[in-house]
């Protein structure tokens, strides 16, 4: 999506730096329209760190999209989510395809 606009942000997170991708939304709070999270299942992720980090997002107000490589809310998926759109593939390159789609379909 980076290379659609120079309207869009993009934080890369991974277990360790959760924190950092909140404290960068905040610092963008108002510049954005829109956050989207792509997220892949990670065995190790133990804590769900994910759902942890999808509901911090949504305490912004602002529209949260998630696209998943799993359809499942026990491992993924945060029971609040509300928009959500499932990949079905384990690599990132499917993450990358879902949202190049959904830029498209914003615009």
């Amino acid at each position: 999506m980076l290379d659609k606009s120079p309207n869009i942000a993009y934080v890369d997170y991974e277990p360790h730096s959760r924190n950092y991708a909140i404290e960068t939304v905040k610092k963008m709070f108002d510049e954005i329209d829109v956050i989207v999270v792509a997220a892949e299942f990670n065995r190790n992720d133990k804590d769900h760190g994910d759902k942890k980090l999808l509901n911090k997002l949504r305490e912004f107000g602002k529209p949260v999209v998630m696209i998943s490589t799993v359809p499942y809310e026990e491992f993924l998926i945060s029971e609040e989510m509300e928009n959500v759109i499932v990949s079905y593939g384990l690599m990132r390159e499917s993450l990358k395809a879902v949202s190049e789609f959904l830029y498209i379909i914003i615009l």
